[in-house]
């Protein structure tokens, strides 16, 4: 966030959607898996996916949501820079 910050641009969340499928315990440790899969003028589309890092490697929870990418003097949508879409897309 640091590097989005220092060049005057923020992240806003517009939609969050997760779907539990098995329960994560105290102490239980995970590991989160994230992913673009579409990148549009000013939004971009992540997914992802918590397993557990115990035996059973269960998928706990996945999910998506969209951001959207904000200037933060304007305090407005802004275009997606090029460097954005090179640095977190395949």
């Amino acid at each position: 966030m640091n590097a989005f910050i220092e060049k005057g641009y923020g992240w806003f969340v517009s939609d969050f959607q997760i779907q539990y499928k098995n329960q994560l315990g105290l102490g239980d440790r995970f590991e989160v898996t994230t992913w673009v899969t579409s990148v549009r003028a000013a939004t971009i589309r992540v997914k992802f996916e918590i397993h557990r890092t115990a035996s059973t490697s269960a998928i706990c929870c996945q999910g998506e949501s969209n951001y959207v990418l904000i200037d933060l003097k304007k305090g407005k949508p802004t275009r997606i820079p090029d460097w954005v879409t090179k640095a977190y897309t395949v």
